[in-house]
This record gives structure tokens, C-alpha cells and sequence, in this order.
């Protein structure tokens, strides 16, 4: 045999058992990936359509909600003839969803949820069905447009809040890349779109604001068709159908966020206030911006919880309201036992039993 010949097998002898080893390498890495990322918590709850069971659904966990719109999610159940479901998920930050078919679809209004290290978590969905997107003309050849309709249990929903993102990276909250506001037949239109996927959330709050938390009652919705692509030249078609927001107790039971703040909101005289949120902010100067985080109204017992996704210095106070700066007569006040009303929260850490003191903003 020529050496020639010789070298030209040995480097491809050579080549072959680096390509194999890196192979071997990569699936190694995978397993043990999928080894270490053990679903020890459990996830239960149920889901509903208009108050009856949804029966074999398929409940999901994501990730994020790249993985939620492309379907691959790390964990899944089946519901049960009740709408009863039970998985197994790992501790983490989830987007959960419910799908039937092309049918009935539920988002949970609480995405992302935090997992902890728990035995239990409840979450539970109410489905909707999902519309079909369909396609007219549109005026302008060089943008596009997204008409819709709102609705909850058949009928139209005025001055719900619509709004439009591009992407999920601030959770879809706050004022978005869009917002409209429907008409008196739950009409909106959202014209002069760069071509472009859009993701569409509705809300209407029964105290008339655009922002902040969902009280019991409350209309919410996440377009199950979301991404809507837009076409230069066309107008997408949808209609979004709401659920109403439950202010379900079986929620309360849930271990708390793995890095968050808990206490009580009090009065002058030491008394709970209920109605009341807790707001954090990573900038001393508040102004009017958004806060970081904004907890759940408080009830007659003056607790609230406030879940951050990661540590940090946080500024913290409560309101009576949200949205704009305070105003005469709401109901207000700051954390005071540091001299800048901050709090220093380590990543994996609770802290508990943290009173802020609220009184009346007097006219100057």
C-alpha cells in the first residue's frame, strides 16, 4: 500500500472516532441534562369550559412562550373526565396552557408561575374557543392591519383594553408596542402595522383602569391564535373571547415564590387595610414609571405577597391605587425601616413579616 494511501485512511480513521466522540459527548451532556432537571413538584388543578368540565385536554408546562407557540413543552397531562389533571414539574418560572384540538384553548392568567421546591400546586384554567383567523384586503400595500372583536359568553365587550406585543419579554405587561380600546360592539382596529407577529392580550378591569392587577370579575384573554403574522397589504380577522378572573381561595394555599416579600399593610393605629397593593421599584426616584412588581390587592386581613423574579435592592411601598403618581386622599405610604425605603432580597430568599404603615395624602 502507498503511504499515501496510508495517511489519507488513517486521517479519516482519525476524523471519524473525533467526530464519534463528539457525538458520544453531545448525548451525554443531553441525558445528563434531562437527569439532573428532576420533576419533583407537583402541579394539579382543573380545567372548565363556561363552567364545565373540560374533558381530555392536554395541559402543558413551557418555558417560555416561544416554546408555548411552538408547542414543546417540558412537562404535560391529560385532563380526566371532571377536567382533573395532575403532572409533575420541575421548580422554575412556567407559562401553562390548555389546548383541546383546534377547538378550546385556556391561557392561565397567573403566567408565568413560579414552581417552587413543593409537594403541591393548584392551578386551574378556563377555556375559550378559539377562533379562526381570517384574511381581507387592506388599503395600504406597505403595512398591514389587525381587526377584531372582544367578547365574553357570546356577547361584545366595550372599553376593554386591547393591546399588542411584539414579544414576551416583560411577561405582556405594561403599555406594549399598541393599545386600543374597544367600541360599543366590542369592535378595534389596529392599523398601519409593520409586517410582523403580534401578540394579542385583552383586558377590563371593573374599576375602569388600563394597568395593574386583575381583581375578581375582571375580563381577561390571550389570543390563542398569538402570534398574529400580518401580511403587507392585508388585515388579519379575529375574534378574542374573554374569561372572567376567579378569585379562587385553593390559590392562597400555594407555597410561596421562592424570591419574593410577604408582611402586612397597617394603618396608624396598627389596623389591617385591605385593598391595597404593594409596588417595588430598582430605582429610587419612583416618578411615573411602571413598577418592577405589584402584588395582589390586599383583603380584610392586610397581607399581600409580592413575588420578584430575581434578588436585588428593591424600593418598596403601597397605594391605594395604580397607574399615576398618587393623589389627595389615596391611601398611601413607604417602607420605613431604611432611611431610602429599600430592601436588599438575596435570590432564593422569602422575607417575611414586613409592615408598611399607609395614611391619607393630604392637600397640600
Amino acid at each position: 500500500m502507498k503511504s499515501s494511501t496510508l495517511r489519507l485512511l488513517l486521517s479519516n480513521l482519525i476524523l471519524l472516532l473525533l467526530v464519534s466522540s463528539c457525538a458520544f459527548t453531545r448525548c451525554a451532556a443531553v441525558y445528563v441534562a434531562i437527569a439532573d432537571n428532576k420533576a419533583d413538584n407537583n402541579v394539579t388543578g382543573r380545567a372548565l369550559y363556561r363552567g364545565e368540565p373540560l374533558q381530555d385536554a392536554d395541559v402543558s408546562a413551557y418555558e417560555t412562550v416561544d416554546d408555548l407557540v411552538k408547542n414543546t413543552p417540558v412537562a404535560a397531562a391529560k385532563t380526566d373526565s371532571d377536567g382533573n389533571y395532575s403532572m409533575r414539574v420541575p421548580q422554575g418560572r412556567f407559562f401553562f396552557a390548555v389546548r383541546k384540538g383546534d377547538t378550546y384553548y385556556a391561557y392561565s392568567g397567573r403566567n408565568p408561575v413560579n414552581i417552587t421546591d413543593a409537594d403541591e400546586h393548584w392551578l386551574g384554567f378556563q377555556a375559550v374557543k378559539a377562533e379562526t383567523v381570517t384574511t381581507t384586503g387592506y388599503d395600504d400595500e406597505f403595512s398591514s392591519a389587525i381587526s377584531g372583536v372582544v367578547m365574553f359568553n357570546d356577547a361584545p365587550v366595550k372599553n376593554a383594553a386591547v393591546t399588542v406585543f411584539l414579544d414576551s419579554l416583560d411577561d405582556f405587561k405594561g403599555p406594549g408596542y399598541s393599545m386600543a380600546t374597544s367600541g360599543p360592539d366590542g369592535d378595534f382596529f389596529f392599523d398601519y402595522l409593520p409586517e410582523s407577529g403580534y401578540f394579542i392580550l385583552v383586558r377590563k378591569r371593573g374599576s375602569g383602569e388600563k394597568v395593574g392587577p386583575m381583581a375578581e370579575g375582571d375580563l381577561y384573554a390571550y389570543f390563542p391564535g398569538n402570534p398574529v403574522m400580518t401580511e403587507n397589504g392585508r388585515t388579519k380577522n379575529i375574534v378574542v373571547n374573554c374569561v372572567a378572573k376567579i378569585d379562587d381561595e385553593r390559590i392562597v394555599s400555594n407555597p410561596p415564590p421562592a424570591t419574593g416579600i410577604a408582611g402586612r399593610i397597617l394603618d396608624r393605629s396598627g389596623k389591617p387595610v385591605a385593598g391595597l397593593y404593594v409596588f417595588a421599584y430598582t430605582d429610587p426616584v419612583i416618578g411615573h414609571k411602571r413598577p418592577y412588581a405589584l402584588s395582589l390587592a390586599t383583603k380584610d386581613d392586610g397581607r399581600f405577597v409580592l413575588e420578584l423574579k430575581a434578588g436585588g435592592v428593591y424600593y418598596i411601598g403601597a397605594r391605594q391605587r395604580h397607574g399615576d403618581s398618587p393623589t389627595p386622599g389615596e391611601l398611601f405610604g413607604m417602607y420605613d425601616l431604611t432611611p431610602d425605603h429599600s430592601i436588599k432580597v438575596d435570590n432564593n430568599n422569602f422575607i417575611q413579616d414586613i409592615d408598611i404603615i399607609v395614611e391619607e395624602i393630604m392637600m397640600q
